[in-house]
Parts: C-alpha cells; sequence; structure tokens
C-alpha cells in the first residue's frame, strides 16, 4: 500500500507496502525517464512511512523491528546511512529551500550538515508570521496528516479521533494570520485522505464508501473555496494516496489493516493506478 507519493527532481518516488505480500516488507520504487526501479526494504526497515529531499539527498523516516531511525541516501536509494537527532520526527517536509521534521510532541526540528537539530517552538502568536512555524504549531495541534502551505494557509486531512470505519476524515484549513482551525465544507460528506499542492493549485483525493465499494474522487481548487472534480471512479478499495505528475494522477489504493476478524484485503489493494483528468 503507498502512503504518500513523492516528486525530487522530476524523479516519482514511492514507498509503501505490499500486503498481498507481507506487511513487514516496504519497497521503494523510483520512476525515472519513463522506467521503473525496484528497491527492496530500506536496509533494516519494515516500513517507510515518511520522505523529503533536499540538494539531491534523500531523507527517510523507517520503523524497524525494534525502533525508529532516520536514514539518508545520496545514490536515489542504492545506499543508506543513518541521520543523527536531537527529536525524530513523525512528519518530514521541505519548505523555503530546507528540510524541516515535525514531532508531535517536541515540535518543530530542522536537517542541517547530516543532522536534524530540535527548535524551540514559539508562542501562538509569533507563529503566524512564519508559514514553517504556522505549519508545525497547527501540524501538531489538529494532527493533521501530512499537511501541505497553499497561498499561505496550512491545509490537510486531519484524522484526529476517527478512523476510516467510523467517521470521515475532514478536509482542515487554517488561513494566514489567523489562529482558528476551520472545517471545509465541500466535503463534509466524504473522506479526505490526501491532498497535494502544484502549482497554483490544490488537489484533494476522497473517497466514501458506498453498495459494498469506494466511490473516489480528486477534486482542485484555486482558491480552497470552490472544488472543480478532475478524477472519479469506482473501486473494490479506497484511494489511499495520489500524485499528479505531467498532467497524469498516480492513485495508489489501500486498505484498513485488517485484524483476524475483519475482512482482508481486497484484491486491488497496493494497485497503483494512471488516471487522466477529465477534460
Amino acid at each position: 500500500m503507498v502512503s504518500k507519493f513523492y516528486v525530487f527532481d522530476d524523479k516519482l518516488v514511492v514507498p509503501g507496502n505490499d500486503p498481498r505480500e507481507s506487511w513487514d516488507l516496504g519497497n521503494l520504487y523510483v520512476k525515472d525517464r519513463g522506467k521503473w526501479r525496484k528497491r527492496r526494504t530500506i536496509p533494516h526497515g519494515v516500513h517507510c512511512f515518511e520522505m523529503t529531499a533536499v540538494d539531491g539527498t534523500l531523507i527517510a523516516r523507517i520503523d524497524t523491528d525494534h525502533t525508529s531511525m532516520l536514514l539518508m541516501s545520496g545514490d536515489w536509494g542504492k545506499h543508506w546511512a543513518p541521520i543523527v537527532y536531537d527529536t525524530l520526527p513523525e512528519r518530514l517536509f521541505l519548505l523555503g529551500g530546507r528540510a524541516h521534521g515535525l514531532n508531535w510532541d517536541a515540535g518543530l526540528c530542522t536537517f542541517e550538515n547530516g543532522v536534524f537539530y530540535a527548535e524551540q517552538i514559539v508562542p501562538r502568536h509569533n507563529m503566524l508570521a512564519d508559514e514553517i512555524r504556522m505549519y508545525a504549531y497547527f501540524g501538531r495541534l489538529c494532527r493533521l496528516d501530512d499537511p501541505q502551505v497553499f497561498r499561505g494557509c496550512v491545509v490537510g486531512p486531519s484524522s484526529m479521533g476517527s478512523s476510516m470505519n467510523e467517521a470521515p476524515y475532514p478536509l482542515c484549513i487554517v488561513p494566514p494570520g489567523e489562529s482558528r482551525v476551520a472545517i471545509v465544507e465541500a466535503f463534509k460528506d466524504e473522506t479526505v485522505l490526501d491532498v497535494c499542492v502544484q502549482g497554483d493549485a490544490l488537489y484533494v483525493l476522497c473517497t466514501r464508501p458506498k453498495d459494498g465499494k469506494y466511490e473516489n474522487s480528486i477534486y482542485s481548487t484555486a482558491d480552497v473555496q470552490s472544488f472543480k472534480c478532475e478524477v472519479a471512479f469506482t473501486a473494490d478499495t479506497f484511494a489511499r494516496s495520489f500524485v499528479r505528475v505531467d498532467d497524469v494522477f498516480y492513485v495508489g489504493l489501500g486498505c484498513e489493516r485488517p485484524d483476524e476478524n475483519g475482512p482482508q484485503p481486497s484484491a486491488s489493494t497496493g494497485d497503483i493506478l494512471q488516471v487522466v483528468p477529465v477534460k
């Protein structure tokens, strides 16, 4: 299952798990110049949940059998080296040309000279003047799943207090200069699982169950007020993640992690779809 797609230096990078093979094995796929390359599990890694890249260096947050750690690679995943850190970030992101990390409890950290340094979180009113710190503060406050900065707003789906089978994940937004978090009402009846910012557009991936299947949709907006449906399709499972590359959407199909008494993954879980937007 692909938790998140990334585009680094025009390369599509996909860390993920294939539950049809084993939940204990992760992979790293790279699409470069039209060809896919598969890297087996990052050394000692069971899952690779977060990645970013800066100055040609891939940075990955992984889980092992015993702990979590950060690794970096200067050759697109062929070789990896450990990263020293003050606080292990749960989220990795790139803003202002620098790599940053976000820890739900300790706050913001910044990558410099191969090390992640923890930064002191300043009071709320000071954060609103700095989009990186605003990102960090509200990302922690709302437990935003992969928050993005779009037109000065912090926006992303929030998974606080809900699961896929219990209640929809809302799309949350913090407008510039605001100290409040708002829910985008356009998606109150759908589950928002991923967002993607490209150029002047924000793309939103939504899903909802219907008649034993899932209706999956991708919307675009230039102002987070009006939304246009770019793609809509039905599948036997929900769309978990996506990215837009060269006017084509790559969509990863996911599933809830099964338990011994629950339903097993559908046959299409882990598939990556290539979808052309509606003209």
